[in-house]
């Protein structure tokens, strides 16, 4: 848990530094899965998690077909 919390804030400290929106949303990507992992750990039911991660996904997709359009 400490370590999934540690990466976190790595991720965080590293999306600030970049600027191509790539990387920027691959890392969103990982802190997403992240924090549903420490969410899913926390209430030990992973149907919560799961459904913010599928939502984020979502989220992301339209924002990629927005972008290429």
């Amino acid at each position: 848990m400490l370590m999934l919390m540690t990466m976190n804030l790595m991720m965080s400290a590293i999306f600030i530094t970049l600027s191509h929106p790539l990387s920027m949303g691959m890392i969103l990507l990982i802190q997403t899965l992240m924090i549903s992992l420490i969410t899913g750990n926390l209430s030990l039911n992973f149907w919560f998690s799961y459904i913010i991660f599928l939502v984020l996904i979502g989220g992301m997709l339209v924002l990629f077909i927005y972008m290429t359009s």
